[in-house]
């Protein structure tokens, strides 16, 4: 990578996804894991165009759609793009 943008040579990293990611399946934890399960994930641009946006809020149990959000509390957002299993999550969460 460093060869194309810092010395001008052509070696093709302009031709890789934007974004590359590893997404390390669930395991049980342990105390000495000698590997970490998963599969590398890409993305051809960024923001991808698979990202939507979904609202949810605090609710009882977990995360509810906001028409059940049962008291209104300050928040800050957090988004979540999963390409790999066609969602996007916004959840909205109380600050402190």
């Amino acid at each position: 990578m460093w060869d194309r943008w810092l010395k001008g040579i052509d070696n093709g990293v302009d031709e890789e996804p934007q974004l590359m990611a590893w997404m390390q399946d669930p395991i049980e934890p342990a105390l000495d894991l000698r590997e970490h399960p998963g599969r590398w994930v890409a993305e051809d641009c960024w923001p991808s165009p698979r990202i939507g946006t979904r609202v949810l809020g605090l609710g009882d149990p977990g995360l509810v759609e906001p028409a059940d959000v049962t008291s209104p509390a300050r928040s800050r957002t957090i988004c979540s793009a999963h390409r790999w299993s066609n969602s996007t999550s916004w959840s909205t969460i109380p600050s402190r």
